[in-house]
């Protein structure tokens, strides 16, 4: 299944409120990689710097490559 980095996460179907109607998107699977990813690379105290989500968000997008490879 090819995925995409704007697909939603955990998407709802059916949902309805008086302010939107339809599917509630959340996060977005590059979001919820990301912050995976900046949850593993906080732990290691060598990586804890301003640097730390840039990484995140670049390893996030090579898992959704990676994830594509494997089709």
């Amino acid at each position: 299944m090819y995925t995409e980095k704007d697909d939603p996460v955990f998407p709802e179907d059916n949902y309805y409120d008086e302010h939107r109607i339809g599917q509630v998107l959340g996060l977005t699977k590059r979001e919820y990689f990301a912050a995976m990813a900046l949850q593993g690379i906080m732990a290691n105290a060598e990586f804890m710097h301003f640097e730390a989500a840039k990484m995140a968000v670049k390893k996030a997008d090579e898992l959704i490559e990676e994830l594509n490879k494997q089709q």
